[in-house]
């Protein structure tokens, strides 16, 4: 077919019968916006909406109950506080320091500093070469480089 167009378009010019004609079309966006801010997701049994700690990984099991709310690094909200939270790193090197409460702090990607402190916590890095260090408490800690104050310590090396 595209060969057919060639020798066409070839002898029309030859010919010098060739018209050009540009139509320009404008794309709109017919997606309509969503808003979740006034509807409640619910989980899925459809009875009871979702909390943190139906997004904590298994890690977390020891605390999942406690957890109450989820922080953004970088996001809204983007500090830790005294509750007992998810906290979520990002794919860049992070320093998270988890503050009072039972909390599961995930650093992401890159080279992670994590620190917990009173509670007891759920530190796990992630890809990239993390320190971690635990508070008091009872901590479980997943990473490369062990800062202290970790009952538990699990390196992937």
């Amino acid at each position: 077919m595209r060969t057919l167009l060639r020798l066409a378009l070839a002898f029309a010019l030859v010919m010098g019968a060739v018209a050009i004609s540009t139509t320009a079309f404008t794309a709109t966006n017919t997606v309509p916006k969503t808003f979740m801010m006034n509807k409640q997701i619910r989980n899925y049994s459809g009875n009871d909406p979702l909390k943190a700690q139906d997004f904590a990984p298994p890690e977390c099991n020891s605390i999942r109950a406690s957890l109450q709310r989820i922080v953004y690094i970088g996001g809204t909200p983007g500090s830790p506080s005294n509750q007992s939270e998810l906290i979520l790193g990002t794919a860049a090197n992070n320093t998270i320091n988890a503050l009072g409460g039972a909390d599961c702090v995930l650093g992401g990607a890159g080279n992670d500093t994590l620190g917990g402190a009173a509670g007891n916590d759920v530190l796990i890095g992630g890809p990239g070469t993390d320190s971690v260090a635990g508070g008091t408490g009872t901590d479980v800690c997943y990473g490369e480089i062990h800062q202290g104050g970790c009952e538990t310590f699990i390196s992937p090396g």
